[in-house]
């Protein structure tokens, strides 16, 4: 009877051990990810290399536990990339070499990586920096694999575009002086050009200024009689533009000019302005759709007195423009739409519109039609003593007009450093530029 009871008991004890396996089984089904076929971590590296790492001072087991996106063997043999890492003691602490070697599909892939440990560094810091070292060495054999879509490179500080040594703090200047001088027995020209430039560009703020100054002048004699013309101009252009997100951008623009052709002894305009690109800025390299809009003041000291009787004015005046801009393999077509308006009387207003398109030939090489037109009802400035014909004849005068227009066609070639400077959009290419009236 106790024999029998004690094969009962073991019996019972068997039973009892396949249910718990049943259960324990039935719980991995249910609760393992890849149970049903499925891909698990494991499985994810089905398709990533095979490496194998040899080193006589380190845990290679330890090392590629943390890189998820190859997969772990045993014996070079089995291997897709073959690393061998040896140290050698420095006055500083350790230098480890890491030599990769390709295998299979990656036969002739070979490359060496150094890392420095100090000596204050902990087990864990060296085993750190050595896996973070394997990883990027790895990252040429991963990028040939199926498994290379699935990793992602990220930098771990946020480095401004800007964090770089400069000793001009990002400022360009330039200077230059032109002049063109010809004559002959009854006739003699003249032309003197000379503008100074400073900008300052960076992704977050935008700094242009710019002085310019021309004197034009021409002589002729007709049957005795001396016939003299001259035309002068001054300018000078500031733009400051602050970034304040991806969409939005705030300045200021402001000009001082003097120009005998406008009638004008000296004019000061400054207004604030903010503009919104309906696109992230920093996809205009590619496209763009801005809206910028300002408003200031106008402070203008004529010559003579205006066809209005003013002989200077105080004004404030608003502006409107639209750009529209896509950049493409193919080219780039752009167009602007801008409007302004005198606020003590809307009558005195101008638009304007503008637009270009620019065919890629080759690399270098694009053929370029640019024009535009304005409706202009603005020209408060006119001398209400009106010109001459020789200013006339000779475009010594802005002559009164309610419209204007122009076209281009022709061929561009550029060529020169793959390295552009930095882009920044905002509010257009305005006060970047030297604004010199000599006739036209």
């Amino acid at each position: 009877m106790r024999m029998i009871k004690q094969e009962g008991t073991a019996e019972m004890k068997v039973q009892a051990t396949v249910r718990l396996i049943s259960i324990l089984a039935l719980a991995h089904v249910i609760l393992v990810p890849g149970a049903f076929g499925q891909e698990t971590p494991a499985d994810g590296r089905k398709s990533a290399p095979r490496v194998y790492i040899e080193s006589a001072a380190l845990d290679a087991g330890a090392i590629l536990k943390d890189i998820a996106f190859v997969s772990p063997v045993k014996t070079p043999e089995e291997a897709d990339v073959e690393v061998h890492i040896t140290s050698e003691a420095s006055a500083s602490g350790a230098d480890y070499t890491l030599a990769f070697k390709g295998l299979r599909d990656f036969d002739g892939a070979g490359q060496v990586l150094k890392y420095s440990a100090g000596k204050t560094d902990t087990a864990d810091e060296t085993r750190g920096g050595l896996t973070q070292t394997l990883k990027m060495g790895l990252m040429r054999y991963v990028a040939r694999t199926a498994a290379g879509s699935r990793v992602r490179i990220s930098l771990q500080e946020k480095v401004k575009p800007t964090s770089v040594i400069d000793r001009w703090n990002f400022w360009v200047f330039s200077a230059s002086v032109d002049g063109f001088y010809q004559g002959e027995t009854s006739y003699k020209s003249r032309m003197t050009f000379g503008s100074l430039s400073a900008n300052r560009v960076t992704p977050g703020m935008k700094i242009r200024m710019s002085l310019g100054a021309s004197h034009m002048g021409d002589e002729y004699v007709y049957e005795g009689d001396t016939i003299k013309s001259a035309s002068d101009s001054r300018s000078f252009e500031g733009l400051f533009v602050k970034s304040l997100d991806d969409h939005w951008s705030a300045g200021a623009y402001i000009s001082v000019d003097s120009s005998t052709f406008q009638n004008i002894r000296s004019k000061i305009d400054a207004a604030p302005a903010i503009e919104y690109d309906l696109f992230p800025y920093s996809e205009s390299t590619k496209r763009q759709l801005r809206f910028l809009y300002r408003v200031g003041f106008s402070l203008a000291r004529y010559r003579e007195e205006t066809i209005y009787d003013k002989t200077r004015q105080n004004l404030l005046q608003e502006h409107l423009e639209i750009a529209l801009e896509f950049k493409k393999k193919w080219g780039t077509i752009s167009t602007s739409f801008e409007a302004s308006n005198y606020l003590h009387d809307f009558r005195k207003n101008q638009l304007e519109l503008n637009g270009e398109i620019s065919i890629r030939v080759f690399k270098g090489l694009s053929f370029n039609i640019h024009g535009g037109g304005a409706r202009i009802h603005d020209q408060i400035f006119l001398s209400k003593g009106g010109a001459t014909l020789e200013e006339v004849l000779l475009r010594r005068r802005q002559l009164a007009t309610n419209y204007d227009y122009f076209l281009s066609v022709g061929f561009s070639y550029s060529f020169g450093s793959i390295f552009s400077n930095v882009v920044n959009p905002r509010f257009g290419s305005g006060g970047g530029r030297v604004s010199i009236h000599i006739g036209n």
